[in-house]
């Protein structure tokens, strides 16, 4: 949840400060990393899924 709430927020970011085009390009491949960590990451506590 968290990974996807800092994906999120940090594709938004440029627009939210205004940072020109130019400078965007990090952002956005940081957040496109971060939501693509949540689909690839398959992570539970011990003895809460079902077997």
């Amino acid at each position: 949840m968290l990974d996807a709430l800092f994906g999120i927020l940090i594709l938004v970011l440029p627009t939210i400060y205004g940072i020109s085009a130019v400078l965007r390009w990090p952002f956005y491949v940081l957040g496109v990393l971060a939501l693509m960590l949540i689909i690839t990451t398959n992570v539970k506590a011990p003895d809460t899924a079902a077997s």
